[in-house]
């Protein structure tokens, strides 16, 4: 314990001012972390400058999400009318809800409520929560804004999926009254289509959805659904929808086939119409797909690949690795993302599937493989290879050998790594 008696009184004086700072600098920081954290407001109107607050970006993850979002090409001239209506919920539904204010994902939801503000039906501030968890409490609010009838449950989600904002306009036009004859998609529906899509099940996009409406209305079954609102033909891309509306007939009449058959064949006619512009579904059946996209897969993983390497860079995701057992008799599990034609070559080889014909989309940034392994005693085995959807984060296939189903233990350890990754699974695998 020091002897004040003994220091001399400079050194006295220096302590004191030493001390009287570190009080000055934590009381500071107290002060800013309160004004931070009291309320949201403080990061609101921080957003609206035009200078990044370094400090802050560094110590509310927050303001940095929503920072970059709103500077987005897509968003930066709409950021002011953005931020005024965020403030004005913030201001009504902050201490009504609170956890919504400390997630990115509903801060970027209630951005796009503020967005469609003109459309509120009923004040603001007469709102009141009844549901006990967060994401019923958003479905009341969203209700009670915009809609005077039920709308289909799916397209609440729109609010939370960029790829799903062009759509929100549809989801208050339904929602008050409007008719499906006036809504328009790439995917032309029937009226019989119209009753699927607004009973489609919660969870699928929207176009989806459409997916989903088109395959039911045309007499094929929830699964055959499923699989083709989860396939590329899920998104919302241009194609020949006439080619395409062939294709689904091809699959519903020719009756019971091998449904994990059904992204190959969508890989070989995406590839068939890239090869030749005028390719046609005409006269083919089902038997006949099956046939010719078996032979060219069959090509696909004997001659592509090798003659140039083509590689592309990583999602840079934590390392997934589980160790069971100790010592000689464990085991480590590992998950390998495949970054290059080579090992995606090397993959389809080891496993007997054609997973090299997804160069391209990985190339490109649209698909990304992994790989999941097992290590004991320096031996690997490759257990699963599984293809991810990254724009809608979604785990889409996982197949073993053959493709056959991977198994209970490769299950377990893919759902385990699709939490830690924040991953939706296809209902499919």
């Amino acid at each position: 314990m020091s002897n004040h008696k003994h220091i001399s009184r400079q050194r006295r004086m220096w302590l004191k001012h030493e001390q009287q700072q570190q009080e000055a600098a934590l009381a500071g920081a107290l002060k800013e972390s309160s004004k931070r954290h009291r309320n949201f407001l403080y990061v609101v109107h921080e957003l609206k400058k035009e200078e990044f607050n370094h400090s802050l970006g560094q110590q509310d993850r927050r303001y940095s999400e929503l920072n970059g979002f709103l500077n987005d090409e897509n968003w930066v001239k709409l950021k002011a009318n953005l931020l005024e209506g965020l403030e004005i919920l913030t201001e009504a539904l902050e201490k009504k809800c609170p956890e919504w204010f400390r997630d990115t994902d509903y801060l970027i939801a209630l951005l796009m409520v503020g967005r469609y503000r003109k459309a509120w039906l009923t004040p603001l501030e007469k709102w009141r929560p009844k549901a006990k968890n967060d994401y019923g409490r958003f479905m009341e609010l969203v209700s009670y804004l915009f809609l005077k009838y039920e709308a289909p449950r799916f397209l609440y989600h729109a609010f939370f999926h960029p790829q799903d904002y062009a759509y929100l306009s549809t989801f208050i036009f339904l929602g008050n009254g409007g008719s499906m004859k006036e809504v328009h998609f790439a995917v032309k529906l029937t009226k019989r289509m119209h009753y699927y899509f607004l009973h489609a099940p919660e969870g699928l996009r929207v176009t989806q959805a459409v997916r989903w409406a088109q395959v039911c209305g045309m007499g094929g079954d929830y699964e055959l659904a499923h699989r083709l609102a989860y396939s590329p033909l899920g998104y919302d891309d241009q194609r020949d929808e006439a080619l395409w509306e062939d294709f689904v007939r091809i699959l519903i009449q020719g009756g019971m086939f091998n449904l994990d058959k059904t992204t190959e064949l969508i890989d070989y006619v995406r590839a068939s119409c890239q090869q030749n512009p005028g390719y046609s579904l005409k006269g083919r059946t089902l038997q006949s797909l099956l046939r010719q996209s078996a032979e060219w897969h069959h090509q696909i993983a004997r001659v592509k690949g090798l003659k140039q390497l083509v590689a592309w860079q990583g999602m840079n995701w934590p390392v997934f690795e589980i160790v069971e057992g100790k010592e000689e008799c464990a085991i480590a599990y590992k998950m390998v993302e495949l970054l290059s034609n080579k090992e995606l070559h090397d993959e389809g080889q080891r496993m007997h599937h054609c997973v090299a014909s997804y160069a391209e989309d990985c190339f490109l940034g649209k698909t990304r493989i992994f790989s999941l392994r097992s290590y004991q005693f320096g031996a690997e085995e490759r257990l699963a290879t599984i293809e991810i959807d990254v724009r809608q984060r979604r785990i889409v296939q996982a197949k073993y050998r053959y493709n056959q189903k991977i198994s209970d233990k490769s299950k377990a350890l893919l759902h385990e790594w699709a939490a830690r990754q924040r991953l939706v699974l296809s209902r499919y695998l």
